[in-house]
Order: C-alpha cells, then structure tokens, then sequence
C-alpha cells in the first residue's frame, strides 16, 4: 500500500516537472523566435528597437506622416481582412489608424497627393486579393484607398494585364510622385509576377507605365526617387532559378532609374543588391549618409523556415555611394522592408518571419530606430 502511494506521488511529481520543463522549452522558444536581432552598424550612428516584437506581424511599409511612422500590416488571420494600418510616435506608442475587419492585407501604402482632389490625403494600399502566399503573387493585386478620418474604405482598382497580357501580381511597393517633380500627380505600384510598373491617376485608372525586363534585370520591387525628382528609381532583384517567386540571385539586384515617359536608362543607379525594399533619401543631419539615397535590402526574403527555426539575418540598410554601390549602415536584419524618417531617425520595419507563408503567424515583426550619433 505504502509502496503504491509512494509510487504513485513520483509519478505525480515527474508529471509536474515534465510539464514544467515544456513551460521552459515553450518559453525558450518563444523567447527566440520574438527576439531582435543584434545588429551591426555603420561608425557614427546607434539603433534602438522602437516596438519589439509582439505588436505587428508583418510591418511591410512605413510612411512619414503626421508627427509619425505609419505602418501597413499585413498579417493576422480574419478571413480576407487580416490587416491594419497603425501609427508609432517617436517614443514608440502605437496607435490603430485602421483596425481589422476593414482592409485586404496592405503590403505598402501611401498618402495620396494634393493632385488627387477629394482623395488627396487618403491612404492608398497595394493588397493581397487573397491571403495566402501563393494567390498574393498569383493573383492581381487590388488598389485600396482609406479615409483615415472615416476609416471608409474603397477599391480604387485592380491591377489590369500589362501589355503582354499578364496579370498584374506580386505586388511590393506603392509610392506617390512628389509634388514639383515630373511624377507629380501619380501614384506607382510595382507588381513583380508581371515585371510591370503601374501608374494610377487621379481618376482612378490604373495603367501599366514601364515593362521590367525580367532577364536582363529582375522583377520590380522597391519604389524610390532620385534627390533631384528627376528619376523614379525601381528596385528589382534576380531570381535564382526559373522560378520567379524563388529567392533572389545574390548581389545582382539591382536599382533602376526611369523617366517620366517610363523608359529605362541603361545604366542602374546602383547595382549589388539582393532583393531592394523601401528607399528614401536621408534628410541633413544624418551623419555621413546625409543626402544619400538609403535602401531596405531583405536578403532572402523568400525563404521560409519552421516555426520552430529563427529566420536567416542576412538583411540589411544600405547606403548608397555616388559610384552606385551599396555600403552597409546596418546589418543583421531578418526581412527589413519599410523605411521612413521620423524627424532625425530612421525607421526600420523588419517582418521577420512571413505570415502568409503559413509558417509563420506570429507577431514577431518590429520596428528599429536609427540615429546619427
């Protein structure tokens, strides 16, 4: 009897501490699949995480506006409307512009310009018509406009086949053209299963405005423009196989430079790339790279890895040199893809893992500050 009861009391206890010792392994785990990387940076400029992880989950884009970083998340599961538009003070509050329930999952966005009459200052969003990762290159990207006094949101358009008859997929980035440049009045939207740069007008047509040459230069990422506005600048990167959703070719990336009639100069403006992201160009002030044009480069953005693996860190900020070369202000990033200033600090967005892979849905994206020391 005496030897049953104790016996049963070990058993007991080994319970307890076996399921106590999974509590540790789920913390561990946790613990390293929401942490922020050690990053390495430039001499002359230091970085804080503004939001850790926790918040978002996959902060794709980010836009200065209003004493604030605006943020396009495009991850959380609700149906077809897993996505929101939140906005992050420089001490790092955030607050819900647009909350669930309301939007396609927004990969990048913009506040439309003053050309664009009773939307101007409404936000424009290049969507996921569908969630999952296959149907997010597949299928045609949407064109959302918020009001972000009402939160009423509308379609603007779908991006049409380009001029071979392809349909207008994979979309990465949207950026209006600045006021007083030859860009002005439009907003562009890349869509990388097309290789097509879109336009869109104020009266709500999207068109296609420049073909990428997916051989000779990739597919279109990232959106920028030249210091001097004279130049809307197109990232793209390289498959490194036939297949074009695959993983970039290593440091063949590139940044294109085209015109306002949508032709292409030969010459990039910068090459050694992998897979360029948001770009801006950083204000006075900001150290060395003060009226240089700054890159978000994610590495391989394609990968995904278990739930149970911590994404590749193989991402970077580059700043890029007046021979067309990237030089690194930050490293060690997982997928960085947003960009902005606030005030005199660089944001950066890191999506970490991706949620519409399917492997990843977590909230494990975050924000990073960047100042020059």
């Amino acid at each position: 009897m005496v030897k049953n009861m104790v016996r049963a009391r070990c058993a007991l206890l080994l319970m307890v501490a076996a399921t106590a010792h999974a509590a540790e392994e789920l913390d561990a785990l946790l613990g390293q699949l929401l942490a922020v990387p050690k990053l390495v940076l430039a001499r002359g400029f230091t970085a804080h995480t503004l939001v850790a992880p926790g918040t978002f989950y996959d902060p794709f884009d980010l836009r200065s506006h209003a004493g604030a970083v605006w943020v396009s998340d495009d991850g959380k599961e609700l149906g077809d409307k897993g996505g929101t538009i939140q906005s992050v003070d420089a001490k790092g509050k955030v607050t819900l512009e647009v909350g669930l329930g309301k939007l396609l999952p927004p990969v990048a966005m913009d506040f439309a310009p003053a050309a664009f009459g009773s939307a101007a200052g409404q936000i424009f969003t290049v969507a996921f018509a569908r969630p999952d990762a296959a149907a997010g290159f597949i299928d045609p990207n949407v064109i959302q406009r918020v009001a972000p006094d009402t939160n009423e949101v509308s379609n603007a358009c779908t991006l049409p086949p380009n001029r071979a008859g392809k349909a207008g997929g994979g979309g990465f980035f949207l950026r209006a053209g600045p006021d007083g440049t030859p860009f002005a009045g439009k907003i562009f939207i890349t869509a990388a299963s097309n290789q097509t740069v879109y336009s869109l007008t104020p009266d709500g047509k999207c068109a296609p405005f420049a073909d990428i040459d997916i051989t000779r230069f990739g597919y279109p990422t990232g959106i920028g423009f030249s210091a001097d506005g004279q130049s809307l600048l197109i990232g793209t990167a390289q498959p490194a196989t036939s297949d074009p959703a695959g993983p970039p070719k290593s440091g063949a990336g590139k940044i294109l430079r085209l015109s306002a009639t949508g032709s292409i100069d030969p010459t990039p403006f910068a090459t050694g790339l992998d897979q360029p992201c948001a770009m801006d160009i950083a204000p006075a002030g900001f150290g060395s790279a003060a009226g240089r044009l700054l890159v978000a480069d994610a590495g391989d953005f394609n990968s995904p890895v278990p739930m149970t693996q911590t994404v590749k860190r193989d991402g970077s900020v580059f700043v890029i040199t007046a021979a067309g070369r990237p030089e690194v202000l930050a490293s060690g990033f997982a997928n960085p893809t947003g960009l902005a200033f606030l005030g005199s600090m660089l944001v950066v967005s890191d999506i970490n893992g991706d949620f519409h892979v399917g492997q990843r849905e977590l909230p494990d994206g975050y924000l990073i500050g960047i100042e020059a020391q």
